[in-house]
């Protein structure tokens, strides 16, 4: 029941990558590898559309509501080398394509009052540019046991420039989506370390993730910002060959104001200024085996 919830209630994207990749080591000092990825991903979009009092048919006022849902599939290949100057020093890079995905699905409207014959479901499209990555990375080995690490990465996020939703049936109130985005490239910087001792392996780590949403882009949809994010994690050696793997990552996203927004989407939305406040943690489980 949000001030912006014309705008957005619930926004959801899923990408699933499978993708097998294969290495080869040239000398003790060089290996290079080369993947390719089948890219499954679904969306999900769901905002109030509010149902105004008219004098025609003088009706209660109330929300109706708008589902957005699709699936789509996409392609994309990835390459990288290792380099290691000296057995303590390894240097390393990698290169991930951007990945075009189209989405097929339906739209849901329900509750729309006097107005269900200017919102029928049917079909939409649209496409999404997932991010070129180019990653690089060095470790250095300060004790046999101790390993420090730092890396770069570059997004390129001015893929998401916009947001074009086509329906297939269209009226004088629902029309075709065309939202401005643009978003721009950013980078991630890295800094982390291990300290092994026995059979377990004890992690540290810091990230800034800057933000590709620029001030005027800011908007409830996905409302991002800078982060600073601290991880942890603790390996251990069950055998040989089998090693199992935990971490924990807490995201902090710096406060971030958004400007008033007059927006027309299925219908006119005036949203005040505000503010988006974000914290998210994550936790994640390995298990390796070499053979």
């Amino acid at each position: 029941n949000w001030v912006g919830r014309e705008l957005a209630v619930k926004t959801d994207l899923k990408t699933y990558f499978i993708n097998p990749t294969a290495a080869y080591k040239i000398n003790d000092q060089l290996s290079l590898g080369l993947g390719f990825s089948y890219v499954i991903a679904s969306v999900e979009l769901f905002n109030k559309i509010i149902i105004p009092v008219t004098p025609v048919t003088p009706v209660a006022l109330t929300d109706g509501k708008a589902t957005i849902k699709g699936d789509g599939t996409g392609f994309n290949f990835n390459f990288g080398f290792l380099y290691k100057p000296m057995p303590e020093l390894s240097i390393g890079a990698s290169y991930r394509h951007s990945t075009k995905v189209d989405f097929d699905g339906d739209a849901t409207f329900t509750d729309m009052s006097v107005y269900s014959t200017q919102f029928q479901d049917g079909s939409g499209k649209t496409s999404i540019t997932l991010p070129t990555n180019i990653m690089t990375g060095i470790a250095y080995d300060i004790t046999p046991d101790f390993t420090l690490e730092a890396g770069f990465q570059y997004v390129g996020w001015d893929s998401y420039d916009s947001l074009i939703v086509d329906f297939d049936k269209n009226s004088a109130m629902l029309s075709d989506i065309r939202a401005g985005k643009n978003w721009e490239n950013a980078y991630l910087i890295r800094l982390g370390g291990e300290y092994r001792m026995n059979e377990f392996a004890f992690r540290a780590g810091y990230v800034y993730d800057k933000s590709p949403q620029p001030d005027k882009s800011v908007e409830p949809m996905l409302p991002d910002a800078n982060r600073n994010e601290i991880s942890l994690g603790l390996g251990y050696k069950l055998s040989e060959s089998l090693t199992l793997n935990l971490a924990y990552v807490l995201i902090m996203s710096v406060d971030r104001d958004q400007h008033e927004i007059k927006s027309k989407t299925f219908g006119y939305t005036q949203l005040p200024a505000g503010q988006y406040k974000s914290t998210a943690h994550l936790f994640g489980i390995n298990i390796g085996y070499q053979f």
